[in-house]
């Protein structure tokens, strides 16, 4: 099967992209790597009017540090995440989520805004800026406004931005209180399938020799990125002991709110909600670990 007839545009910068937005009658996408929105076009899940490609506007693939956060523009692509030093410093949980994605045909044209904006429930990237408190740039003819990664997610493949908004960039605020911290990103998936059956982005900070500022979000078990906040709480000032691990583990997984689909049953994906996030923990544990020893 092949695409509907759509127009397609490609405007050279952003005021240009947003008039068109605005200008346009029916249904207009937005297309930055291409690597959700073609093949729902093959299979005509998606019939819009017209496409607009982010792929020609500068400025959007840029990665910085300004005012205490990691900046990254929405067209930065997957792979670009992996080579950075810069993401590898101050957000290593975004670059352990992107090592799961796809292959390396599918990093080097995704972009992590992309991934964002298509709200997939069983994306890895939704679910590392949940985890990071992330804020999301949306970019309308009002200029632009920041939405917590919080809530920018309303269900599964709805987000906060508006019809004539473009996602232009991403902030995650960078740790601050100095202490070693490490990362994970675990999930369960079918060999040589793209789509997490159930996956876990956790962070956690030891100081003293406790786990503090406790990060756990979920993917592929509800409609949106789930945040574990109960289950945060309880590693707050405690050793990462395994019983600690397991009550967080088991806490997490009350949240869930999976469904049956083609690839696993609800029963199933909330069996492995406890696996991932406990397997999480402990990779996570563990890199803080190395980084404080100063062999991370």
């Amino acid at each position: 099967m092949k695409a509907a007839d759509f127009d397609y545009f490609a405007p050279p910068d952003l005021q240009e992209a947003l008039r068109i937005l605005v200008s346009r009658s029916g249904e207009t996408r937005v297309m930055a790597g291409g690597q959700s929105l073609l093949p729902l076009l093959k299979a005509r899940l998606s019939s819009p009017s017209a496409v607009v490609d982010l792929g020609r506007i500068p400025g959007l693939d840029r990665i910085g540090l300004m005012n205490g956060s990691l900046r990254l523009g929405a067209m930065v692509r997957q792979s670009r995440v992996l080579e950075s030093e810069l993401v590898a410093t101050h957000a290593p949980l975004l670059a352990r989520a992107v090592r799961k994605i796809g292959s390396p045909a599918i990093r080097n044209r995704g972009t992590v805004g992309g991934s964002a904006a298509h709200a997939d429930p069983a994306a890895e990237i939704p679910a590392a800026l949940v985890a990071l408190d992330a804020v999301l740039l949306a970019t309308g003819p009002a200029g632009t406004r920041e939405i917590p990664a919080r809530r920018f997610y309303r269900y599964a493949y709805e987000t906060d931005l508006a019809p004539d908004e473009i996602l232009t960039g991403i902030h995650v605020p960078l740790p601050t209180n100095g202490q070693a911290s490490g990362a994970s990103f675990y999930e369960v998936a079918i060999p040589n399938h793209n789509f997490a059956l159930a996956g876990a982005a956790v962070r956690v900070t030891f100081q003293s020799g406790c786990l503090q500022d406790v990060r756990i979000a979920l993917c592929a078990l509800g409609p949106t990125p789930l945040r574990a906040r109960e289950a945060e709480t309880l590693a707050e000032g405690c050793p990462p002991s395994s019983d600690v691990v397991e009550r967080v583990a088991r806490a997490a997984a009350t949240i869930v709110e999976p469904v049956d689909d083609v690839l696993a049953s609800a029963k199933y994906r909330r069996s492995l909600a406890p696996v991932v996030v406990r397997r999480a923990m402990l990779e996570a544990v563990a890199d803080a670990r190395s980084r404080e020893a100063g062999i991370g």
